[in-house]
């Protein structure tokens, strides 16, 4: 192994208690789990004295939901006559859930995670590699604390990030409008359509990239790959929603799942196909899809609000059998699958399991039906999408623009670029 190397991964608890976020207490539960807690040795007599190189680290602009290229501060003992001896690192300040690091400047207690002192002799270094994981829009700033038994206070560098986030906006025949950090990678306006674009999904990676799909089942792939289609086969019924292959310890996000109004499912890539409603009796015709998080299992709703979970995911009620004033348009679920929300055509909101219900246009005069609806990645909000291209947003949800005021009539999608901050993908998104 190179020396240079980091060879511990740790992040820091926040020293006062915060705000209540789902994708927050997700990871910090699933670090806790792990047993990495600092374990800070007993106090010695001061001795040599620790520099950084850097003393400030900016990440400039990282998108929620993903993690930036690691940057390092090299720790140096300056003292060219006697040793010092680091007792830990941790992250702390305003924001220490945003940043996670690995560090050969402390030791590893075996099978536990928890540090242990390393001294270094007369100019020696170590290193401290940092990514950038925002957690939330806006600026996100912290600091890498190291303690020694050295004769200077505690040695802190600065780590600073913005937290980005956009959308989406997909129209039938083919149109692609980018809102917020969303880049404009082309669209199927200049394509000769077989069937009009019934839906869109970002791909979960890192949300640079899309897909639009067609009513025949045809997909239009851009800056994302293309894992197959029902373009120009027979169909018993006609395609209407598709959902992205999450990005987990165990898939890379390689594919996607789309349904048919009689719950058919077709599955492409990494997407396992878990069931359908094809060839069953339905109330109403199915009219989206979402995957669960794990990528184990996918919820198909119909228009009537009729739930059908399939592999992992969840049941946790639906509207099936009950009266709505609106027939229900589109889905979205939680970042670690513990909940799902129901939009209907009007804009009302039916939340169930731990999904929290943050607002709706229920009862508003709206200028057009609402059509489609994307979770922010914490699960703290959602956004609502018009047939106007109008957007409506709730909760942590930012408004980042839109097409509203009469500019189009044909919008039928919207993806956010932001994956959701969820348990199964922190693994891919903390690794170094």
């Amino acid at each position: 192994m190179n020396p240079s190397t980091p060879t511990t991964r740790w992040r820091a608890w926040p020293r006062s208690p915060r705000p209540s976020r789902l994708g927050v207490a997700s990871l910090v539960a699933l670090l806790s789990a792990t047993g990495l807690v600092l374990v800070p040795a007993p106090a010695s007599a001061a001795t040599g004295t620790l520099a950084f190189n850097p003393g400030t680290l900016a990440f400039g602009s990282v998108r929620v939901g993903t993690g930036s290229q690691a940057q390092s501060i090299t720790v140096q003992n300056t003292d060219a006559n006697n040793s010092v001896t680091i007792s830990s690192v941790s992250i702390e300040g305003l924001n220490p859930n945003d940043f996670v690091a690995q560090t050969d400047c402390v030791g590893t207690i075996i099978g536990t995670g928890a540090q242990s002192p390393k001294t270094l002799g007369p100019n020696e270094t170590c290193s401290v590699a940092v990514k950038s994981v925002p957690i939330a829009v806006g600026g996100r700033s912290a600091q890498v604390s190291v303690k020694s038994d050295g004769s200077e206070p505690d040695k802190r560098a600065t780590v600073s990030a913005t937290g980005t986030e956009g959308y989406y906006l997909a129209g039938q025949f083919g149109e692609v409008q980018a809102f917020g950090d969303a880049v404009d990678h082309g669209d199927a306006t200049g394509v000769d359509l077989n069937a009009p674009i019934v839906d869109m999904a970002t791909t979960q990676t890192n949300g640079d990239g899309y897909w639009l799909l067609g009513l025949d089942g045809g997909v239009f792939s851009y800056n994302a790959k293309f894992f197959g289609s029902t373009g120009g086969m027979p169909l018993n019924q006609p395609v209407v929603a598709m959902s992205a292959v999450p990005l987990t310890d165990n898939l890379r996000g390689d594919g996607y799942w789309f349904v048919a109004l009689d719950g058919g499912v077709f599955a492409y890539g990494e997407a396992a196909f878990k069931g359908s409603m094809g060839g069953k009796p339905l109330n109403e015709p199915v009219i989206g899809m979402v995957a669960t998080p794990s990528g184990n299992g996918y919820w198909l709703v119909a228009s009537d609000g009729g739930i059908f979970a399939f592999g992992d995911a969840g049941y946790f009620g639906s509207m099936g059998g009950k009266p709505l004033n609106e027939p229900i348009a589109g889905m979205a679920a939680m970042p670690d699958g513990s909940g799902y929300w129901l939009v209907a055509l009007d804009g009302g909101i039916f939340a169930f399991g731990n999904a929290p219900y943050k607002g709706s246009t229920g009862g508003i005069a709206l200028k057009a039906d609402i059509v489609d609806m994307w979770p922010s990645p914490t699960g703290n909000g959602y956004w609502l999408a018009a047939s106007d291209g109008e957007v409506f947003n709730f909760g942590d949800a930012p408004h980042l623009g839109d097409l509203g005021g009469g500019a189009v009539d044909d919008a039928i999608a919207l993806a956010g670029t932001a994956p959701p901050l969820s348990p199964y993908s922190e693994g891919p998104r903390v690794a170094f």
